[in-house]
């Protein structure tokens, strides 16, 4: 159960947000701290309505509206990357390296399988990995945008019972 307190925050969100829904590429990024991206994800999910799928190679690719069911037959990265990329509706298909083995694959699957540079008005991908591994087939891609998930950002401050404290959104 997540409190308050746990909640992303909405400037992040909203940010999130814009860079999947108006990047006409594919975008990369990198965090050590995936269960946050997960919530904010998840929360755009719930938002906005948009179709949003999780990979992992343990389940394959998963819907965050529902977490229920796992799309058949998307437990291998190359078989989510051919269903995203055969899919007649809108998805953001998103690509977390969030075990050794999930990186192991997508260094191996993604040099070979480069539909990933083509996207179309009805998918977005978006890869993150961990801080400090980078991915060559990404990295040099010019299909590819980094996204800094973590911008110096201004810090609105409001005074609280004679203390400056930072103002949520």
């Amino acid at each position: 159960m997540n409190s308050l307190f746990n909640q992303p925050n909405q400037a992040q969100v909203n940010r999130l947000q814009k860079a999947l829904t108006e990047s006409p590429h594919t975008l990369l990024a990198y965090t050590n701290n995936t269960e946050d991206l997960m919530q904010q994800m998840q929360r755009i999910c719930l938002q906005s309505g948009l179709a949003i799928y999780a990979w992992s190679s343990a389940r394959g690719l998963v819907s965050l509206k529902s977490r229920d069911v796992p799309v058949p037959g998307t437990r291998g990265l190359s078989d989510a990357l051919r269903y995203a990329d055969r899919s007649n509706h809108y998805g953001i298909y998103l690509f977390v390296a969030q075990t050794r083995d999930d990186l192991v694959e997508m260094q191996a699957v993604l040099p070979r399988h480069r539909s990933w540079e083509t996207l179309t008005d009805k998918k977005k991908l978006m890869f993150v990995l961990p801080e400090g591994q980078t991915l060559s087939a990404l990295e040099s891609s010019e299909q590819v945008t980094l996204l800094d998930l973590n911008p110096a950002e201004t810090i609105r401050m409001g005074l609280r019972d004679g203390q400056w404290v930072p103002l949520d959104d």
